[in-house]
């Protein structure tokens, strides 16, 4: 009986330690993205930051605005 419970216990250990490794590799997927989409917001960020500059720009030329 004694064998039994320690093959279960094995058993049980094999099995949590693959969900640990699946767990792992879906966290590292999940930082990449999230890596990734911090890349665009930023980048757009940028455009938007310059965009607005451009629009300043042109409502002054085009006296639309006080300078």
């Amino acid at each position: 009986m004694t064998s039994d419970v320690e093959n279960l216990v094995l058993e049980h250990s094999r099995a949590m330690r693959a969900d640990m490794t699946e767990i792992k590799l879906k966290v590292d997927e999940l930082a990449g993205s999230y890596a990734g989409l911090l890349k665009i917001a930023a980048s757009q960020g940028d455009a938007t930051v310059r965009l607005d500059r451009r629009v300043e720009r042109i409502e002054k030329r085009l006296e639309l605005v006080e300078a």
